[in-house]
């Protein structure tokens, strides 16, 4: 939950999905902010997550290639429950995401 810190109206319900999100504008008709807010803790929900580099096993790909890799993204009760070297199987959605950096720093 954002509070605006001009008139102090909440806004809910900003999700947040891999990059920290602030509300666009303050919901109150009167109230011009677009850049001033603060966090209410007590209201918001905070779950665990975690970024797994996941990359194909060398004894599976042809001699001479190089292992493919893909980021997998972990929520709630699956985080920290595999180590380095660990063999999984995965079920999920694919989602593509920019990455965020890279878009902010333009081409080189």
């Amino acid at each position: 939950c954002f509070v605006c810190g001009k008139c102090g109206k909440n806004e809910d319900n900003i999700e947040q999905q891999f990059v920290y999100t602030e509300p666009l504008k303050c919901s109150n008709g009167n109230c011009p902010n677009t850049t001033d807010w603060d966090i209410d803790m007590k209201k918001s929900r905070f779950v665990d997550w975690q970024r797994l580099r996941v990359q194909e096993n060398s004894d599976e790909i042809p001699p001479g290639s190089l292992p493919r890799t893909i980021d997998v993204i972990l929520r709630n009760n699956l985080v920290e429950k595999s180590k380095a070297g660990d063999r999984m199987i995965f079920t999920g959605t694919l989602l593509v995401i920019p990455d965020v950096a890279t878009l902010k720093r333009g081409s080189d």
